[in-house]
């Protein structure tokens, strides 16, 4: 029996449906984006904090489904945040693979438009410093395959480089994941990876925050530069490209999610306690004061 289209529906096109999802990924939300496709189809992508995790076209979940993805020309779409349909796991590239490959071929000349596709959106950032998460999922893979999680882990640090972001964190989780055997354990060891990225290895306890000791609401441009300012004056001129660093790791899209952070990891490059909470003292004295 023929399927009865109608044809009074708004049909969006493939550019529109990759603006949805970057936009989604962007504002980091969690939930269900639902398609159905003009032939009709259906499929849906699912999104955690911005990342996506799970994915599904044509009754055919996970990474499997992105030859099904790629073949949409036309579709109607509607996200819901209260519905998450499952997480696909260590076996589902990271969120940037998934959009590169799904419109890689995107040109403004095919769908009419002037922008290219983005797949270099913002990410967020890390709560630890570099050290601290190498520790951490280092301890999370021993663990959970012994000694083998040390050698695994040394071998994708190695071959991956710097990590910027949330989204890096689970791109490299999703690697050492597929190390593993029983997919429960790859679960599980991404679902505690990322809680470990997010969490930071300071605070007042469980369920608490300790205040800041270089105030709240601070001012992009006047916070760094105060660190450049002072950073150079201990350690100097590779404080700028140490606060770039630190500012593009811990400051995605100019969102100062944690300040402490920001100033500890300048302060581990000091190589000496005295001077290093010396330049905490005086970060705090001009911020608290307005000092530029």
């Amino acid at each position: 029996m023929a399927t009865v289209v109608n044809e009074d529906q708004v049909w969006l096109s493939s550019y529109e449906l990759h603006r949805e999802v970057v936009r989604l990924v962007e504002e980091g939300r969690s939930g269900t984006l639902f398609i159905r496709t003009r032939d009709d189809h259906w499929g849906c992508f699912v999104f955690e904090k911005g990342a996506i995790v799970s994915l599904m076209c044509r009754g055919v979940r996970g990474s499997k489904c992105l030859k099904y993805l790629r073949e949409i020309s036309s579709c109607t779409f509607r996200f819901d945040a209260d519905a998450m349909l499952g997480n696909d796991g260590a076996y589902l590239p990271g969120t940037r693979i998934i959009i590169a490959e799904l419109w890689e071929q995107l040109t403004p000349d095919s769908q009419g438009t002037g922008a290219e596709p983005a797949t270099d959106f913002p990410q967020y950032p890390v709560a630890l410093t570099a050290a601290d998460l190498k520790q951490a999922i280092l301890g999370i893979a021993v663990d959970l395959l012994g000694p083998m999680g040390e050698i695994v882990c040394e071998e994708r640090f190695a071959d991956y480089g710097m990590v910027s972001g949330m989204e890096d964190v689970r791109e490299l989780a999703t690697k050492i994941a597929l190390e593993f055997d029983d997919l429960e354990e790859a679960n599980e060891f991404q679902r505690r990876v990322m809680e470990a990225a997010g969490t930071k290895s300071q605070g007042s306890g469980a369920g608490e925050t300790a205040e800041s000791p270089y105030g709240t609401n601070l001012d992009y441009s006047n916070f760094r530069h105060v660190l450049e300012s002072e950073a150079a004056e201990f350690l100097g001129p590779m404080a700028l490209e140490l606060c770039a660093e630190y500012f593009g790791k811990f400051a995605a899209n100019r969102h100062i999610a944690d300040a402490t952070l920001i100033i500890d990891s300048l302060a581990e490059n000091f190589g000496d306690a005295s001077l290093a909470e010396q330049f905490r003292v005086r970060v705090a004295s001009r911020l608290k004061s307005g000092q530029a």
